[in-house]
């Protein structure tokens, strides 16, 4: 009787490397499809056909992720500002932010708008405030885009005044925010180190196990 003819080891080797391949093929499908589903409906940043960036609406609706108030940049006061500063209220897709506490890094397209409001100590007849400051009426907006399509370093800077509510802006130049951006964001050129309610979400979803 003859004996079996052994099964080429190439062939195991084959059909090991073909598992493992699928599997990674299904497993980066999976992903793709899953990030396109969280993307769905994004608001997505508008420009002229000059390429200034038009001023984003309906940003209120969006996901609030933070507030500072009278940051700087530089040492010292030069001129010392008037009371405690201005307050910071940053606002960022809500597509972008369960994208980035999932992922971990912010998707193309992403826009935060932050707004500039004084601080107000007292306001109306009764002057019912005693104490304490609260954000003013905004005099305008800081937005930054993730939009590698228009620009070559990704992200790009705007700055909108309260005038006009949809008069588009002009890129800064990037000394201005783009390279402190770089150098001192946290994450992906983002100043995440201070919104909390962005850092808080993403260390828990990382610290939850995957469905």
């Amino acid at each position: 009787m003859t004996s079996p003819r052994p099964f080429p080891v190439w062939l195991w080797f084959g059909a090991i490397l073909l598992l493992a391949t699928g599997g990674i093929y299904w497993a980066v499908a999976d992903d793709t499809d899953e990030k396109s589903k969280i993307l769905a409906g994004m608001a997505e940043p508008e420009y002229d056909d000059r390429g200034a960036l038009i001023r984003p609406v309906g940003y209120e609706r969006w996901t609030f992720i933070g507030t500072s108030l009278g940051i700087r940049y530089v040492e010292g006061d030069d001129p010392p500002p008037k009371g405690p500063g201005d307050f910071h209220h940053v606002y960022i897709q809500p597509q972008a932010y369960d994208y980035y506490v999932r992922f971990g890094e912010f998707p193309e397209k992403t826009l935060f708008v932050m707004t500039n409001s004084p601080a107000s100590k007292k306001q109306g007849p009764d002057l019912i405030n005693k104490h304490g400051h609260f954000a003013g009426k905004s005099t305008g907006l800081e937005v930054s885009v993730k939009d590698t399509q228009h620009f070559p370093e990704s992200w790009a800077y705007f700055l909108f005044s309260t005038a006009g509510p949809r008069k588009p802006a002009r890129a800064l130049p990037q000394s201005l925010c783009y390279d402190c951006h770089a150098e001192h964001g946290e994450v992906d050129n983002v100043f995440t180190q201070f919104y909390s309610v962005l850092g808080d979400a993403r260390a828990k979803a990382s610290a939850s196990p995957k469905p």
